[in-house]
């Protein structure tokens, strides 16, 4: 069978180019709970996949799509809406996770410098920018009018870019082998 001719259920449904049906398509995935031990497997192997086995030490998580950045300090100052947040609720070790998930739109003026300067107002936090062909984002977007500038590469103190076909694909193909074990128990 050529590659082609393949059925792929988002472009037959006409949404493989949608970010935020993608993000939300993620954000359930990585929300499924196990009944016994109450935890999120996928978002366990998500976390493992992006390079994020750290964070793995918090054990209950809060993930939303399109959440609204407010500043600690000025309710009325916004960063934005990060497409995809990952949050620990541990009081004491608070980790924090913003994916950016770019498909066919532009990057916004200050987009990633916002999304860091959010992160950083909180102590700290991993930012991710998500694209199909694994493309930095632009200067516009991490070089903000406040000669900040954050760095490619570096999920702590700037971004790091991740790629539908080596992140989110494998990471899915994980997710249905996992699916498919636990169906023959």
């Amino acid at each position: 069978m050529n590659t082609s001719d393949k059925i792929n259920i988002f472009k037959f449904l006409k949404i493989h180019r949608k970010e935020t049906i993608s993000s939300q398509f993620i954000v359930s995935i990585l929300n499924i709970r196990d009944e016994e031990t109450n935890k999120k497997p996928y978002l366990e192997l998500f976390l493992k996949k992006i390079e994020c086995s750290d964070y793995l030490s918090s054990c209950e998580w809060s993930v939303r799509v399109e959440k609204p950045l407010h500043s600690k300090g000025n309710k009325d100052m916004k960063y934005g809406r990060a497409d995809i947040f990952i949050e620990s609720k541990s009081e004491h070790d608070r980790k924090r996770i913003i994916i950016e998930n770019k498909i066919d739109a532009a990057d916004q003026f200050n987009q990633l410098v916002n999304y860091r300067s959010y992160l950083n107002e909180r102590g700290s936090g991993k930012l991710y920018y998500l694209n199909l062909l694994g493309e930095p984002a632009s200067p516009s977007s991490t070089k903000g009018s406040s000669n900040m500038e954050i760095k490619y590469r570096n999920p702590d103190l700037g971004y790091e870019v991740i790629t539908y076909n080596d992140h989110i694909l494998k990471w899915l193909e994980k997710v249905k082998k996992e699916t498919s074990n636990e169906l023959l128990k």
